[in-house]
């Protein structure tokens, strides 16, 4: 069909996969930071759940985006670099939340329509 959506999901929402998602609220020292499960769907073959340890745990879902790994640079907290193995479709959807962050912008300038427009109530 052509359309593709990568976003984070609340892991208690009807249909998550418990399977792969952290019991954790923050990443303890035992998990290293990166770490992430996968779960495919059976009846959709497009459709990807992800859980992500960063710092905390991140539930993602998305069609037809890749799950293989890269990398990103992180500073700890005694200033040293480490790479730390993420999945591509992390970067997808950091890439797209430009565009939301601009919306979210507009909005506080009021080029909105819910700012600019006066709906009248005709009923008592």
């Amino acid at each position: 069909m052509g359309l593709y959506h990568v976003g984070t999901v609340r892991k208690s929402r009807l249909g998550w996969c418990p399977d792969i998602e952290y019991s954790q609220k923050k990443r303890p020292k035992t998990i290293p930071r990166g770490q992430y499960r996968i779960a495919h769907s059976t009846q959709y073959p497009y459709l990807v759940a992800l859980a992500w340890m960063e710092s905390k745990p991140v539930n993602m879902i998305a069609t037809g985006c890749s799950t293989h790994q890269t990398t990103v640079n992180r500073r700890e907290k005694d200033g040293s670099i480490t790479i730390t193995p993420r999945p591509q479709l992390v970067v997808d959807y950091a890439d797209g939340m430009g565009g939301v962050d601009v919306h979210d912008q507009l909005r506080l300038q009021r080029y909105s329509l819910q700012k600019c427009v006066a709906f009248k109530k005709y009923y008592k």
